[in-house]
């Protein structure tokens, strides 16, 4: 096989991140570790049926168990999970199965809320995949909420699965 050669973004990785988010119809909200939990708790406040994968979030939203039937999911408003990597040229963010307890969770919930750190971030998917090849199991590729332009050319967003996706971008500054 050939060596695939890496594009690297040259300028700011975490600008490109944002601009990819932001065409793909998700909302960029840049948080410190001080302040994250206001901008959790403003974002949840809308919703009543809130599920989080992160302990530090409980009060917020119920943990599900990872014995639970996904089916029982299926009211579920907010989602709150951790994404590992963040993708800059396309602004895909990497979750593995581990941090989103089920499968069908980032993809049955109304709005997505993914947390990454801008530590995480990488320019491509070459990159990206690199990155992966070392954390076992599962995961999946999120980049915005569900879309189709299937009907008469005529984008549609949150048609089938989420119809808002919302990327806290934790930074150290």
């Amino acid at each position: 096989m050939p060596e695939v050669p890496l594009f690297s973004i040259n300028n700011n990785i975490a600008t490109n991140f944002i601009q990819s988010l932001e065409a793909n119809h998700v909302d960029v909200v840049k948080a410190t570790s001080k302040n994250l939990e206001g901008a959790v708790k403003k974002i949840a406040s809308a919703y009543k049926n809130i599920v989080t994968t992160l302990n530090q979030f409980q009060e917020i939203g119920t943990i599900p168990n990872e014995d639970i039937d996904p089916h029982q999911l299926k009211d579920t408003e907010l989602a709150i999970i951790q994404g590992d990597i963040g993708i800059a040229e396309n602004g895909a963010i990497w979750v593995p199965e581990e941090k989103s307890i089920h499968r069908v969770l980032s993809f049955i919930t109304q709005h997505v809320l993914i947390i990454v750190d801008e530590q995480t971030l990488v320019s491509n998917m070459h990159e990206g995949y690199t990155k992966i090849k070392s954390i076992p199991g599962f995961g999946v590729f999120v980049a915005g909420p569900s879309k189709t332009a299937d009907i008469e050319q005529s984008l549609v967003v949150g048609a089938h699965g989420p119809k808002r996706m919302t990327v806290i971008l934790l930074s150290n500054k």
